[in-house]
């Protein structure tokens, strides 16, 4: 029996965006392949667009009304049948070879339950593509710690994240809805069940710099991922592997680029200020000198910063922009 294969892509007011996903997908000539979006009460044309679509692969879902981007992720992952389950978002397209590297990883290591990968990047303004920072060189990973230090914290990515279906824990999901980033905790608990493999090749290209249609918590998520790792690693003989994820996530926020990015997204002094002491409402973070030293400096230069975003936005500018911003790290 072939590895049935099930996409998902959730959809949001997209219909320029979904239609390449749709045709990059559909491009695949593997039969044992369903394809599932669900519309989430789009304004657009979006309809029409899904209907412009005959292949019988494809299966389509509306909501009558918008029942948030989580809950949409959810009734898709309960939708799915597929052995494995490949997500996708509108905005985001599988690269040529995506499916038939999935399948050879699939028929290399039976037993995988998560697959991560590199992707390429295309910045919406400029339209300028950059990849992006490899994890290493491809390799399957151990069930349990070895997964988790090497794979967990960047699985809040959603686009080309493929799991098992067998292993998505549905009633974690639930319980993490709130968070904006619920896969990370179906990734982690997969992760703890199964080996995970990680592969350089680039499956999946994705926009960013693009419109999106949800705010971010105060603390951007780092407190329920810290709360995430305490509960998918509960048990003392697991307390060193939870501090290191811990330390993972803590390091990566401390990060002077990541707070300009914080600055990037608030209209005012004010706000990002506010972000900083939601932040520090996090014990673990208050104990981050990169942290403080970081937020600090760019409270002192919150003007030069939103200059500096004025001038990022002129064509000539925005690709060498783009280009020291991934340069500089995530």
């Amino acid at each position: 029996m072939p590895v049935k294969l099930t996409v998902i892509v959730p959809t949001y007011n997209r219909a320029n965006y979904l239609a390449r996903c749709l045709h990059s997908v559909l491009a695949s000539d593997y039969e044992s392949l369903e394809v599932i979006v669900s519309d989430n009460a789009s304004q657009d044309s979006t309809p029409e667009t899904l209907r412009a679509f005959s292949d019988r692969r494809l299966q389509y879902y509306r909501n009558e009304t918008n029942i948030g981007a989580e809950r949409n992720i959810l009734k898709l992952l309960q939708y799915a049948s597929g052995d494995y389950v490949i997500c996708l978002t509108d905005d985001a397209f599988l690269n040529q070879n995506g499916i038939s590297e999935i399948l050879r990883i699939i028929q290399d290591h039976p037993d995988v339950g998560v697959i991560l990968s590199a992707k390429n990047l295309i910045d919406d303004k400029s339209n300028e593509p950059f990849p992006d920072v490899p994890l290493g060189t491809s390799r399957l990973l151990k069930a349990g710690q070895e997964s988790l230090l090497a794979l967990w914290v960047v699985s809040g990515f959603l686009p080309g994240t493929v799991i098992r279906r067998d292993l998505i824990d549905i009633e974690g999901f639930r319980r993490h809805m709130s968070s904006m980033f619920p896969q990370m905790y179906i990734v982690g608990s997969a992760m703890k069940r199964a080996p995970a493999y990680y592969t350089e090749v680039q499956l999946v290209t994705c926009t960013v710099g693009n419109k999106v249609y949800w705010e971010w918590p105060s603390d951007f998520n780092v407190g329920t991922q810290i709360k995430m790792a305490k509960e998918l690693l509960p048990g003392l003989d697991e307390k060193q592997c939870r501090d290191m994820l811990i330390q993972q996530v803590v390091s990566r926020e401390g990060r002077l680029m990541v707070m300009l990015r914080r600055a990037d997204g608030c209209p005012s002094l004010k706000k990002f200020g506010q972000c900083v002491l939601s932040l520090l409402s996090i014990p673990e973070m208050r104990q981050s000198r990169a942290f403080w030293r970081n937020s600090l400096l760019c409270l002192v230069g919150f003007p030069l910063i939103k200059l500096m975003l004025v001038v990022s936005e002129l064509p000539v500018i925005r690709p060498a922009y783009v280009k020291l911003r991934r340069r500089l790290g995530p």
